[in-house]
């Protein structure tokens, strides 16, 4: 996704494991670096990101975004938001069902598997806490429903206009063909990232039936779901 979201827009990559290597002199072997990330955690409550995002920073462009590859636990991502504003840093949390990201790592080449199974790979309490971090996420993207243009998509949703992350908003999908435009379909794929779905007006006109005789009216219907807001 950083290929894709630095099309079209200047970014600047913040590389947390490069941060990592500089800081400690750690070698760049997994868990080497995760028993590293976890003492700098220690040393700095999670401000060791903001630090790295401040360094790299430093001089560039106010339109420039700045994209840090990974946040591991809460403490850095209220870190990113204490030092730089709450409105200035998007959180996207990214996320897939278990068997489709140990699917993901399986097919790997075997020289980029640092270990023999996913399950290994999650053996770090930290990395093993990760999907905690939705609940805080200004957005949460699972890449396993939706292409790399909508991930995107979803990822920058209110952020390039800035529009504040606690503002609750509402989006209206109205027909123009005067019925079987789809949008039943339309609806049906998007209710998964709302809150709630919501039907207005009244039932449908009708359709007519020749033989038998009768009028066909739909009644409307839609399920309310209770989840955070993804975007």
């Amino acid at each position: 996704m950083r290929r894709a979201l630095a099309e079209g827009r200047p970014v600047r990559n913040i590389s947390t494991r490069k941060y990592i290597v500089r800081k400690t002199g750690t070698s760049e072997e997994r868990l080497a670096l995760q028993a590293a990330g976890d003492e700098l955690d220690r040393r700095t409550a999670g401000g060791w990101v903001a630090d790295a995002v401040a360094e790299e920073g430093a001089g560039v462009a106010e339109s420039t975004l700045l994209l840090v590859d990974s946040a591991r636990i809460a403490a850095q991502v209220t870190a990113l938001r204490v030092r730089f504003g709450k409105a200035a840093v998007r959180h996207v949390h990214l996320t897939a069902p278990e068997q489709v990201l140990q699917a993901r790592y399986m097919a790997r080449a075997s020289e980029l598997r640092e270990f023999a199974t996913y399950a290994e790979a999650r053996t770090s309490p930290t990395e093993a806490a990760v999907d905690s971090l939705a609940a805080i996420a200004d957005a949460v993207v699972d890449t396993s429903v939706f292409d790399l243009p909508s991930q995107v998509a979803y990822a920058l949703e209110g952020w390039t206009d800035r529009t504040p992350n606690d503002e609750r908003l509402v989006d209206v999908f109205v027909g123009a063909q005067w019925g079987s435009e789809g949008k039943g379909n339309v609806c049906s794929y998007l209710a998964r990232e709302y809150d709630v779905l919501m039907r207005v007006g009244g039932p449908n006109a009708g359709h007519k039936v020749a033989d038998p005789k009768y009028d066909y009216i739909q009644l409307p219907a839609a399920p309310a779901r209770t989840r955070k807001p993804r975007f």
